[in-house]
């Protein structure tokens, strides 16, 4: 999902309230592990992802940075397996 809009009109604070509902809601789930985190938050550029306390889309799923996201190509294991390992051992990843 991207949300656009000029500077100003909200668009960190409606990341930012998804993602804690998203969050809540599956952490309401009967059987779930609470403290483990489902959801990421990724944002196109460095100052969005500042802004979300997140990280770029391009340095979680190591894309170039000339690389345009829509002729992307499917994560090598090599990259699979450190995303994996990384959301293990981060609470908040």
């Amino acid at each position: 999902m991207f949300l656009t809009g000029g500077a100003g009109v909200g668009k960190s604070h409606v990341t930012k309230a998804l993602y804690q509902a998203v969050i809540k809601h599956l952490n309401m789930r009967a059987g779930d592990d609470f403290n483990k985190i489902r959801a990421i938050l990724l944002a196109p550029t460095g100052k969005a992802a500042y802004n979300i306390q997140g990280k770029t889309m391009h340095s979680t799923f190591n894309i170039p940075a000339n690389q345009n996201l829509n002729n992307y190509k499917s994560l090598d294991s090599s990259r699979l397996n450190t995303l994996q390992a990384e959301r293990k051992s981060t609470p908040n990843f």
